[in-house]
């Protein structure tokens, strides 16, 4: 009975052995980056949080662009991780409308605010393939950006007439980073044996309010929506 299990135990560790071995040997051939991905998309940028004391400023979603590259590791066939560097254009308007009361008579106004921001992105989504053998990808993660660059236009007419026109590059009103969680849904089609086309949609939620003014005048904070297709290379 003793022989039988002492044989028994060391057929299991010869079992167990041999397992660690396998799991060793496919770890050491697997690489550290599974793919990389060239994209090129659309943006459309949907900031909130903006406000006047008074009455609530209009915002209108602008068309942008966004390009980059990123890297996927696969823990498994279903878990992966995607590291992504992103340059990226959010543009947005705003518009409010006032009365002018040092006019005699009184005359009504609107301030439309043009604004372009340039942001390089950096960003790490977790996914999860939906299904073992899906070509659908859901991630959640999180991303910060750095401000590259500011352009507003700014046109303030009365009665539909142009009053004053003007154009600023400054910083100075706009936070230099920001950061918030992004949504992913990525779908990839293969090519060939070393080649995939995806599409992924992506949802940038700002967590941060970008602007400058410690005053509740304007609290805007960025709400940005991707389209975008690229090639994947599979290492």
């Amino acid at each position: 009975m003793k022989i039988r299990i002492i044989t028994s135990l060391c057929l299991l560790a010869l079992s167990l052995c041999a397992y660690c071995q396998q799991i060793s040997e496919l770890q050491a051939h697997k690489r550290f980056i599974s793919r990389i991905e060239g994209s090129v998309g659309m943006t459309l940028s949907i900031p909130y949080g903006s406000y006047f004391p008074a009455k609530p400023e209009v915002v209108i979603p602008k068309l942008g662009y966004a390009f980059g590259l990123s890297a996927s590791h696969e823990f498994t066939r279903i878990v992966s991780i995607d590291v992504a560097v992103l340059y990226e254009a959010k543009n947005y308007n705003t518009s409010s409308d006032g009365l002018d009361q040092s006019l005699n008579p009184p005359e009504n106004y609107n301030t439309l605010n043009e604004n372009r921001l340039k942001y390089l992105t950096l960003s790490a989504i977790p996914n999860f393939r939906l299904g073992h053998s899906s070509k659908f990808f859901l991630g959640v993660g999180g991303y910060y950006s750095f401000l590259r660059g500011v352009a507003v236009t700014q046109a303030v007419t009365y009665n539909g007439v142009i009053k004053y026109y003007g154009f600023s590059s400054s910083t100075v009103d706009t936070e230099d980073s920001d950061h918030g969680l992004i949504l992913s849904l990525k779908y990839r089609y293969p090519l060939s044996e070393k080649y995939d086309m995806h599409i992924q949609l992506l949802n940038a939620l700002g967590l941060y309010d970008i602007t400058t003014n410690p005053l509740p005048l304007v609290a805007i904070k960025n709400n940005a929506y991707f389209v975008m297709i690229g090639v994947t290379l599979k290492k």
